[in-house]
């Protein structure tokens, strides 16, 4: 009987132990199988968890990182950057090697020719660049062509360059819609167009957002809007078009092999496609909305780093879909990653914190230098505690009869000379400390004041215990009370309050005239004076007058979205009553965005917002032809970008008065 209970038991054991886990896995792989668009973005499995460590640290732009690239022989890796520079750096040492200067705006890409001893770098300011990455050298300058749109604006900046195979060519493109190519093998040649996609009405949708060469070396793929085109280098005719309807496609990169591309869409996914047939093959989350980067693989195609993550990366398991790493050094946005194309476990980060981080898998060798380093670091701090614990108690003990004698010297040598050259006191009375705070004169004068007597005070004064002295020359000894000295600190408190007040509202040069209009009504129905009814009126009006810009404070969006916030709906209803107080009158909406992201994703934006308030004005009333529209992009903005707080002031939208 106990043996065939033992038995049973063993058996279920076995069961649990082998249908358990392995039914778990296989439910997990069907999963996945239907649906690989799955949210795990935040979880690592410890099963497959790897380790990177930071290798080098390489400071040396004023403003974020946009893009990186390594040369091929992963010895370089050259950043672009918002401060309108380019540097190439020693991968192995983490040494600048040059910095190089040519574009009047951020520049937005850069890359190597097969070779690395070429550098191309693309920019804002509508030009491309070619350089000698040997010796940091300018070679060409080559300008975009630029697409003038009928509401003034000009669209020239170049968002991608590529080399050709053959190393004769440069191909490029940017927020006009036109794939331009240039020869530089020939000096002084002129870029031609070859391509142009400006065939919808729409033309700010039409943006080139990133580019590459298909690994046949026949084609040059790019992103546009929700598509990625295909063109034959040959005859610069259009050989395939890949589509993603959910979210627009950010850049393009050749996927886990050959037959494989990999773009990076607005709504954080990577999407897939096989490369002949243009089928969609996998659709993977790997960040929030609205967040914009690139996919990069490491050599051995096993890894995959992804940033757009705040400012994190991170690393995912290319089978399992897993993320099994987290590099988290940055203090703002990561925007892009690369991995080294000669090394599987080396990549690079870059942020908008200004610096590019160098990572490498974790060995048993860093773990031990890393127990060394935390080691003698501990035994430094003991050792420095220590003798700081000694000097202090000996210090203490020679402060205590330092100052003693101080006192008692200081106090006869102002009886004898009536002069104080330097009293060492703190600006709290009757405490002595090492430096000299002195008081100035309008706080004696004040003193004077108060004591009803004439001034006696004309220069910088300071306090010993009860007795007030001139610094160099003593007019006379005034005994203050402890009470004439707390009204002197908390009356000098409130001057400090004042003046901080006055000059903060000096700074706001840019009132918002709608706080008036509701006081203005009440004035109708309270005032029954005409005359003064017309002097309000004629002071209202001036807020209105024609040429004039108003700033609307509270019209804001969410970021990257143009959803209004609550608190627009406030002003918006406030401007309705403008625009119905004066029925003539004909405004230019002008929307702005911050500078997070590409100049041409936040020119498109901000057409969108205007159109967004200008619609909401005619729902309620307004005619559509009293409405002119305008996009800004981040080009004016009226607040730091630095920081959240401010930087959402800079997502809103301004009237100017047209005719009244």
């Amino acid at each position: 009987m106990q043996k065939s209970l033992v038995f049973t038991l063993c058996w279920c054991i076995f069961f649990i132990s082998s249908f358990g886990e392995n039914g778990e896995t296989m439910a997990q792989n069907s999963f996945k199988s239907q649906n690989s668009a799955f949210e795990k973005i935040d979880k690592i499995t410890d099963k497959n968890e790897v380790e990177f460590v930071l290798d080098k640290t390489l400071r040396g732009h004023s403003l974020g990182v946009q893009n990186i690239r390594f040369s091929p022989d992963g010895k370089w890796i050259a950043s672009a950057s918002l401060d309108r520079t380019i540097i190439i750096w020693d991968v192995k040492t983490g040494i600048l090697r040059h910095r190089l200067y040519a574009h009047s705006a951020s520049v937005y890409e850069v890359t190597f020719n097969k070779k690395g001893d070429l550098l191309a770098s693309a920019s804002e300011d509508g030009t491309v660049c070619l350089w000698d990455s040997r010796y940091g050298k300018l070679l060409g300058t080559y300008k975009n062509k630029p697409l003038s749109l009928s509401n003034g604006l000009i669209l020239r900046s170049v968002s991608f360059v590529v080399f050709s195979p053959d190393n004769k060519y440069l191909y490029f493109g940017g927020d006009n819609g036109y794939i331009m190519r240039v020869r530089i093998d020939i000096p002084n040649q002129i870029p031609m167009q070859v391509f142009s996609i400006n065939s919808e009405k729409d033309l700010l949708s039409n943006t080139i957002t990133g580019g590459t060469i298909a690994s046949t070396g026949k084609e040059l793929i790019f992103s546009v809007d929700h598509y990625v085109y295909a063109i034959s280098l040959q005859n610069h005719m259009l050989v395939r078009r890949f589509h993603h309807s959910k979210s627009d496609i950010n850049d393009i990169v050749i996927g886990t092999n050959a037959t494989q591309i990999t773009g990076w869409a607005f709504d954080g996914t990577l999407v897939t496609w096989d490369y002949s047939s243009a089928k969609k093959l996998d659709i993977f989350k790997v960040s929030p909305n609205e967040n914009y980067s690139a996919a990069s693989y490491s050599k051995n195609k096993n890894w995959l780093a992804t940033g757009a993550n705040g400012n994190i990366a991170k690393i995912w398991d290319v089978q399992t879909k897993e993320n099994v790493a987290v590099l988290s050094e940055h203090k703002r946005i990561v925007r892009v990653c690369r991995f080294s194309p000669t090394e599987n476990d080396k990549v690079a980060t870059a942020s908008y914190d200004g610096r590019v981080y160098i990572w490498k898998k974790k060995t048993e060798e860093d773990e031990l230098k890393e127990l060394e380093e935390k080691q003698k670091q501990l035994e430094k701090q003991q050792d420095e505690i220590l003798a700081s614990a000694s000097k202090i108690e000996q210090q203490e003990n020679k402060n205590q009869s330092k100052e003693k004698n101080k006192i008692d010297t200081k106090q006869n040598s102002n009886q004898v000379n009536g002069a104080c050259d330097t009293v060492f006191v703190d600006r709290i009375v009757e405490k002595i400390v090492e430096k000299p705070v002195y008081l100035e004169a309008n706080l004696g004068e004040k003193m004077n004041k108060k004591q009803n007597s004439n001034p006696i005070i004309k220069e910088k004064i300071v306090y010993v215990h009860d007795t007030v002295y001139i610094r160099d020359t003593v007019y006379q000894k005034v005994f203050v009370k402890a009470e004439t000295k707390e009204e002197l600190k908390n009356s000098t408190e409130t001057d400090n309050k004042e003046s901080q007040l006055t000059t903060s509202t000096k700074k706001d040069i840019t009132p918002n005239p709608l706080e008036n209009i509701e006081n203005d009504n009440n004035k109708e129905g309270v005032e029954n004076n005409n005359e003064l009814e017309q002097e309000e009126e004629s002071e209202f009006d001036k807020q209105f007058e024609v040429g004039k810009t108003l700033n609307f404070h509270n019209i804001q969006f969410e970021q990257g979205k143009t959803k209004l916030l609550d608190i627009a709906y406030q002003d918006l209803e406030k401007l309705l009553a403008i625009l119905k107080k004066y029925p003539k009158m004909k405004i230019l909406l002008g929307g702005h965005t911050d500078n997070v992201g590409l100049h041409t994703v936040n020119l498109r934006l901000s057409g969108e917002r205007v159109r967004t308030v200008q619609n909401y004005l005619v729902s309620h009333g307004t005619s559509r032809t009293r409405i002119q529209t305008r996009a800004y992009g981040g080009k004016y903005p009226i607040a730091s970008n630095q920081e959240e707080g401010t930087r959402k002031l800079n997502r809103r939208v301004e009237v100017t008065i047209l005719s009244k």
